[in-house]
């Protein structure tokens, strides 16, 4: 994947979080940021 479009996912990410979401929301929201954190990591090497 472009690391263009990881990075666009990240900080909507961050910034969905900086809401303060509801607990079940706010787990998926890290879930899904360490993902895409961990997409960009793969994609650099």
């Amino acid at each position: 994947m472009y690391r263009w479009i990881i990075e666009a996912d990240i900080y909507r990410l961050k910034k969905a979080l900086r809401n303060d979401p509801q607990d079940a929301e706010r787990r998926t929201l890290e879930r899904r940021l360490a993902l895409a954190e961990a997409r960009l990591t793969a994609a650099r090497t």
